[in-house]
């Protein structure tokens, strides 16, 4: 099967699944076949094997500002969180990119150290925190430029 060219995507949803083609050795060392991303709803985003479910997340332009997309709700299956993590941002911000977004801004949960531990290895840096009044858990604040 041939790869799809970026340049004649129109959505970000078919940006995220060109970037994932890209990766799909990474699936395939994880034993994943089949893989692609679909979105249930807007902005949210569900990355799917043949057997099933693979990880959640969503992405927005930040209202106001075309220039910024922003990346929330990231969720990897327990086991799969360290064989992907790294690929599933990788691919995030490669779509990002392409969709015409010069950064991104991430929130995470402040204890989510995996999430924050993948965020620093790829460059991004920590703006701030705040607690958030809905929930009451501390929240940290990302961003990178892309």
């Amino acid at each position: 099967m041939g790869h799809v060219n970026a340049a004649f995507a129109i959505d970000l949803l078919q940006l995220l699944n060109i970037a994932l083609q890209e990766r799909r050795d990474i699936f395939e060392k994880a034993e994943l076949d089949g893989c692609f991303i679909h979105s249930p709803k807007p902005d949210t985003f569900e990355v799917r094997s043949l057997a099933g479910p693979i990880a959640v997340f969503s992405m927005t332009g930040l209202p106001g500002c075309c220039g910024v997309c922003v990346s929330y709700h990231s969720d990897v299956l327990a086991p799969l969180q360290k064989k992907l993590g790294t690929a599933l941002l990788a691919i995030r911000m490669d779509a990002a990119r392409r969709k015409g977004y010069g950064q991104m801004i991430a929130t995470v949960l402040a204890d989510n150290q995996a999430e924050i531990k993948i965020l620093t290895q790829a460059g991004w840096v920590r703006s701030g925190e705040f607690r958030n009044p809905q929930t009451q858990h501390l929240v940290t604040l990302w961003i990178t430029n892309l």
